[in-house]
């Protein structure tokens, strides 16, 4: 089970299970079609944005009443970027584990594929920062809109 905090500084448990399996599926997003490989969900989970929040609000709806959140809508307004962020990671390692546990045949696919994806995003972050320093250094986004006297 890992843990995350929302925008709020209230902390949930995310923890697949069966139970969080079957929520999710009631939704329409069915995790276990990432063991099938022939699905793209496992890059949808990486950068849909709103499919990792109804993911994350099908897992988490058990808490619910404990951090008095009523809707799944009211949970995905916690979800900064930020937050969001962290907990997708929080997501893809809880995938791996669960399914590598469930079919350790099928799991070693998904743990390989886990790791790449770590190792793509530490190489993209150095190039995500060199293309932002630019932008960062003449002060764009700093004043209104472009040709406005800010």
């Amino acid at each position: 089970m890992r843990t995350f905090i929302d925008e709020r500084g209230q902390t949930w448990d995310l923890r697949l299970d069966v139970s969080a399996l079957e929520r999710c599926a009631a939704v329409g997003i069915h995790l276990d079609e990432v063991l099938s490989g022939k699905s793209d969900l496992l890059i949808r989970l990486r950068f849909d944005a709103p499919l990792i929040a109804r993911t994350l609000a099908a897992i988490c709806r058990p808490a619910f009443p404990l951090h008095q959140v009523k809707t799944d809508e009211e949970f995905i307004a916690l979800l900064t970027p930020a937050v969001l962020g962290r907990a997708k990671a929080l997501l893809r390692d809880e995938l791996v584990g669960f399914f590598t546990q469930f079919d350790p045949g099928a799991g070693r696919p998904l743990q390989l594929w886990l790791e790449k994806d770590k190792d793509l995003a530490r190489m993209l972050a150095p190039l995500a920062v060199s293309a932002a320093a630019p932008l960062l250094s003449s002060g764009a986004g700093s004043g209104g809109a472009p040709g406005s006297a800010a």
